[in-house]
């Protein structure tokens, strides 16, 4: 069921750029994207190991959306960021959960957390150095 709602919510040929601008774009206008990380966040403290990893991984896609803008068309580049970004900071809320699971699992949970910080930590950075130059 959780393989689904990934591939529903975050398919993998979008983020290898299989999808036009306009299908990314309806992609992260969905409520659904944003509207189920924290149910997600929350599960993490239920599920087991593998349940743990896919979650993980599943946080870390939705987050990236916000780094895969370069397949973008320029006019539609504006109203993507201001959904990518809704999406990442639903996902950022949970980064004490995230951290909190560090070395209390297996290594597969492990590699997922610190993956899923590093993009975090990345696309945070970018934010405040863009509002840096405002």
């Amino acid at each position: 069921a959780f393989r689904n709602l990934g591939q529903n919510i975050v398919p993998t040929i979008a983020l290898n750029g299989g999808y036009s601008s306009e299908d990314l774009l309806h992609l992260v206008q969905r409520d659904a994207a944003y509207l189920v990380v924290p149910f997600l966040i929350e599960l993490l403290s239920y599920a087991p190991d593998q349940g743990k990893e896919f979650l993980l991984e599943l946080l870390h896609d939705l987050a990236w959306y916000v780094g895969i803008e370069k397949y973008l068309a320029d006019s539609e580049l504006g109203e993507y960021r201001k959904h990518a970004r809704v999406i990442f900071n639903s996902v950022l809320k949970g980064i004490d959960v995230y951290k909190d699971s560090l070395g209390n699992n297996s290594p597969g949970v492990n590699e997922a957390v610190i993956d899923l910080i590093a993009i975090l930590d990345k696309y945070s950075t970018d934010s405040q150095s863009d509002r840096s130059r405002e």
